[in-house]
């Protein structure tokens, strides 16, 4: 059991796309995609998306932390120019680019822009590949819209998360928001968490549907999903989960699903999995309403 892989026609074609548009990225490291699409009185309108925690709207003006400040000189924004804030929370702000105050941009807020609660709240619990692949699949999934992140820590889990890894994890995650208009950041657990304290979780029924990539477990659309709101997905190491930590896992209540005849890398069977789910619960909500 491990990051192994079934998902075909459902998923793939999600994969594909998004493995050319991270080549064309990489091998074009001028081109910055930090814009995005405002509907504004029933006309679309370009402005860039700013990330402002603490997002206030009794406030009138306020200023951007130094690091997001810097978006504003790498894209040449001018003053009088209309943005859009976004503190991660689901809250959505018009504004407008006042000017600098010393290396902090300071803009004008305006009116809430109404966003939409994500219709289903999924955790994806991974024990992480190294280097660019993590950095990859962090990306990925916030696009997608997972919106829970845990490390896991398994027998055979690769290297140590680094306080600095954590950070990096974080910036992508805002960066992913921003290009595809996500309000809600990912929230990626700080600590690592091990087998035993996730099947301690899934006992506690802390999740409403609980899967674990596994060879020769059910195909997707044969999963029990007793409710499509909550579901955690487990995808373990490059190496598998040990059967001790599979075994701790089916005792716990998870679920095992199968991802195919191919073994996957982590980063794929995780992406490929949790598009096939926020797909299918989604599907299935929209029939069940």
């Amino acid at each position: 059991m491990g990051a192994c892989g079934e998902l075909g026609g459902l998923w793939f074609g999600f994969v594909q796309q998004s493995i050319v548009r991270s080549h064309h990225e990489r091998t074009a490291p001028n081109r910055q995609v930090v814009c995005s699409r405002l509907s504004v009185g029933g006309l679309e309108d370009s402005h860039d998306r700013v990330y402002l925690p603490g997002l206030r709207t009794a406030v009138a003006k306020c200023l951007v932390d130094v690091e997001e400040s810097k978006h504003f000189k790498s894209r040449r924004i001018s003053s009088g120019k209309k943005v859009e804030l976004f503190d991660g929370l689901g809250r959505v702000n018009k504004a407008e680019f006042i000017g600098f105050e010393k290396n902090r941009a300071e803009v004008l807020v305006g009116d809430t822009v109404k966003t939409k609660t994500p219709p289903i709240d999924l955790t994806a619990a991974i024990a992480f590949p190294k280097g660019a692949r993590a950095d990859w699949m962090v990306e990925k999934l916030t696009e997608l819209g997972v919106s829970t992140i845990i490390t896991l820590k398994t027998e055979r889990s690769e290297g140590q998360v680094s306080p600095s890894k954590l950070e990096r994890w974080r910036r992508l995650a805002v960066s992913a928001c921003k290009q595809c208009r996500r309000d809600f950041l990912p929230t990626i657990h700080t600590e690592e968490t091990s087998i035993p304290q996730l099947a301690e979780r899934i006992r506690a029924k802390e999740w409403s549907v609980s899967i674990v990539a596994a060879f020769g477990g059910l195909p997707l659309n044969q999963v029990e999903r007793r409710s499509s709101k909550c579901p955690v997905i487990i995808v373990g190491p490059e190496g598998g989960l040990t059967t001790s930590e599979e075994e701790q896992l089916l005792r716990s209540g998870c679920q095992p699903v199968s991802l195919g005849q191919n073994r996957l890398r982590v980063e794929t069977a995780s992406i490929g999995l949790a598009a096939s789910l926020l797909i299918a619960f989604d599907e299935s909500g929209s029939q069940a309403s």
